[in-house]
């Protein structure tokens, strides 16, 4: 029997977590989810009204150092005011590997890589994954399962099947507001409502919606881990201290 899949749109309350704009730490330190690893990100430089680059090693849980990234540079996981969540950490949250933004160049140029997405697996210390982007590499997160890392440039949305190291393009809308959902769909919110679901495996569309609220815009999105749903936070447009709208969005699937 065919599996059903569809969005369901609803009008909830905020639980957004009030972001410090901006915030960029001179050290970042994440432990990996069964606490043998700990990622240190030391501040290394940073462009004036861009982001700031940091210098990377992996400590045990001794505190012997077991990996250092030497003169790589890395984007940091708490930049532009978002703090990280399990999900939307930098360790898998089944197993110890780490997903690292890599800056490899400076000078945006046409033709010219300026930055890697790497997936290294500190068990083996080795790398898993790694491809070369023209652009930033953005709104970062695993899916709950570790089998998944999605994350999109400014072309496209991109998932990295973790056990086979490949890349998989999935949708080539410019929206910020994407995230994975029970582990294989790829929800996209556009900033005028529209919401769109693909399968994540393959990037195929599965099922769209409206967040029918007229004359507001979607400002903000962010996921709840704990409910496995993304809150929308909407606003009229140009309307200084308009009153905010919030809408949750889930995936149900049924037999």
């Amino acid at each position: 029997m065919k599996r059903s899949v569809r969005l369901e749109i609803s009008r909830t309350s905020s639980h957004e977590r009030r972001a410090e704009h901006l915030s960029r730490p001179a050290r970042e330190e994440y432990l990996s989810n069964d606490g043998s690893f700990l990622l240190q990100l030391s501040k290394d430089s940073e462009i004036r009204f861009g982001p700031a680059f940091y210098k990377a090693a992996i400590h045990g849980g001794n505190g012997k150092l077991i990996f250092n990234f030497g003169g790589r540079r890395f984007f940091s996981y708490s930049g532009y005011g978002h703090s990280s969540t399990s999900w939307t950490g930098p360790w898998s949250p089944t197993s110890p590997k780490v997903a690292l933004a890599e800056l490899l160049s400076t000078h945006a140029e046409p033709g010219t890589k300026i930055t890697r997405m790497n997936i290294f697996d500190m068990s083996r210390q080795t790398p898993m994954f790694a491809t070369d982007f023209e652009s930033l590499v953005t709104h970062r997160m695993w899916s709950s399962d570790g089998r998944l890392y999605l994350f999109r440039d400014v072309y496209s949305i991109y998932a990295c099947s973790v056990e086979q190291g490949s890349l998989i393009p999935l949708s080539t809308s410019k929206s910020p507001h994407c995230f994975l959902l029970k582990d294989k769909f790829l929800c996209v919110i556009e900033t005028t409502g529209e919401v769109s679901l693909f399968e994540g495996y393959s990037g195929r569309p599965l099922d769209s919606s409206h967040i029918s609220e007229s004359g507001y815009t979607v400002k903000s999105a962010v996921i709840d881990e704990k409910k496995e749903n993304i809150l929308v936070r909407l606003k009229r447009q140009a309307e200084f201290g308009a009153e905010e709208l919030w809408c949750g969005v889930t995936v149900q699937c049924s037999d």
